[in-house]
């Protein structure tokens, strides 16, 4: 059975770089923050975030516009449960 390792930390801490580290050396990589990225232009997950936040939560090239999300969420405490 293969090694299974896990990295955190926070902001600036390093996780991409060692994931870079990591792939040159021949690892399998799973990076959760690309995977999440790439979710958001799956129509399913567009249509759900669209339902809970609106049209507006995304710009005209289909990318999540983050920083209107993230105002939302933190002006209004329900937002934060989905």
């Amino acid at each position: 059975m293969a090694k299974k390792i896990v990295i955190t930390g926070g902001i600036g801490s390093g996780k991409s770089l060692l994931s870079k580290m990591l792939t040159k050396r021949g690892y399998c990589v799973w990076d959760a923050d690309i995977i999440s990225r790439e979710v958001l232009f799956y129509p399913l997950v567009q249509a759900r975030i669209k339902s809970v936040f609106g049209e507006e939560v995304f710009l005209s090239d289909g990318i999540l516009n983050r920083e209107f999300v993230r105002k939302l969420i933190f002006s209004d405490p329900k937002l934060k449960q989905f």
